[in-house]
């Protein structure tokens, strides 16, 4: 008969997967003992083998992990590789304390008036409430920096700088993303119901993102057998993060092992390319490596990477940055929500305020306000045809 189930697998090479073959609508000729039989088996592994495959990065005396300077690429980018995640120095204390000032500012310029009972201020638990939060994500701000001191940070030369050196690129766009703030959750001096200040907890406020990839992982491995782009994400500690105030944590070297995980699991009916979580007890979640970080230091993890955060335990507050740079070519951009001409279409109110800041001529390529050539001027105006089709 033709196309029988006999013939389909024999057309199936030898060394070849034989998921990646398996038809992608139901066939009637196929029984169900054997559709079964083709769904991939997770490959039982012991604790050693586990471990031999997410070796975990090198760690410090004084509990945090080994980092660079920006210049020493030579170091880094062999990290990077084999980690698939490394933690650089990149900001002085007074930059931090400065980005920290705009932290405060642009949540309390954005507040809602009628409901804000004061202005949020670091060293005042009481003001962390929900009732005066000003907003509705939990450790995001609702909207994208826009203030000059997180332009000053995304375009700093230090971060364009290891981004050249990790795509082998001069031609870059830096993203348009948000601050990040953990509340403390332990041990706040806060007014109890008699209106007297008393040591509480608000355990409500211990918030994690669980184990994740930014991709789907097997449509990010088709794209990278198809001779795509590595990309990154990146974030900087603008105060001291310890593991006490929770913060980011990822399988070391889970990037690696991306092809073995998608052979050994059966994709979903999907195609989507956004985030997708870790299934519940997948064993490589046992293997998680915490990340604290020293203020002005940066972590970039590659986007095949697992990764996720932990809680803050502790009386003090976890602020950091996103930042990350891409390749100035359309196909990444598409690829990233808070490329700059994404971000200029979807704001085009705070675009008019933040365009007159006084960038350099360098600056304004990165924040995507001048082409960095004519393709990439092409580039630019390909996003703002999309966006007007919409």
């Amino acid at each position: 008969m033709e196309g029988s189930e006999q013939d389909w697998m024999q057309s199936i090479p030898e060394d070849a997967n034989v998921f990646d073959f398996v038809p992608k609508q139901p066939r009637k000729d196929i029984s169900v003992e054997k559709k079964k039989a083709l769904i991939p088996i997770p490959k039982e592994r012991s604790k050693a083998e586990w471990e031999h495959i997410f070796e975990l990065y090198p760690t410090t005396p004084d509990g945090f992990l080994q980092s660079f300077e920006y210049d020493q690429s030579d170091q880094y980018l062999p990290m990077l590789e084999r980690y698939g995640f490394v933690v650089v120095k990149v900001f002085e204390p007074e930059r931090c304390d400065a980005s920290v000032k705009e932290i405060f500012e642009d949540m309390n310029k954005y507040a809602n008036k009628h409901v804000q009972e004061k202005p949020v201020d670091r060293n005042d638990p009481s003001s962390w409430e929900k009732r005066n939060w000003p907003s509705p994500s939990k450790f995001l701000l609702a909207l994208p920096a826009f203030g000059p001191q997180a332009f000053s940070n995304r375009t700093h030369p230090k971060i364009y700088h290891i981004y050249s050196q990790i795509f082998k690129e001069t031609k870059l766009w830096c993203s348009i993303d948000k601050w990040g703030i953990f509340r403390g959750t332990k041990n706040l001096l806060l007014p109890d119901e008699n209106g007297n200040l008393s040591l509480q907890d608000r355990p409500k406020w211990k918030n994690a993102l669980r184990p994740h990839w930014d991709v789907n992982p097997w449509v990010r491995l088709k794209e990278l057998k198809s001779g795509d782009w590595e990309m990154y994400q990146s974030l900087v500690a603008l105060v001291d993060c310890p593991e006490s105030v929770g913060g980011f944590h990822n399988i070391p070297c889970s990037h690696r092992y991306l092809e073995t995980w998608c052979q050994e699991h059966r994709a979903p009916h999907m195609s989507s390319k956004r985030s997708m979580p870790v299934p519940p007890g997948d064993p490589m979640v046992d293997y998680f490596q915490r990340v604290p970080l020293r203020k002005g230091e940066m972590v970039i993890w590659n986007s095949a990477q697992v990764h996720g955060t932990f809680a803050n335990d502790s009386d003090a507050m976890r602020l950091y940055q996103f930042i990350r740079m891409l390749p100035a070519y359309k196909r990444c951009q598409d690829k990233d929500r808070f490329s700059p001409r994404k971000i200029i279409k979807q704001y085009p109110q705070f675009y008019e305020e933040w365009k007159t800041l006084p960038f350099d001529e360098h600056q304004r390529k990165l924040v995507g306000l001048d082409a960095w050539d004519e393709a990439g001027a092409i580039a630019m105006q390909s996003v703002d045809d999309d966006q007007d089709e919409d």
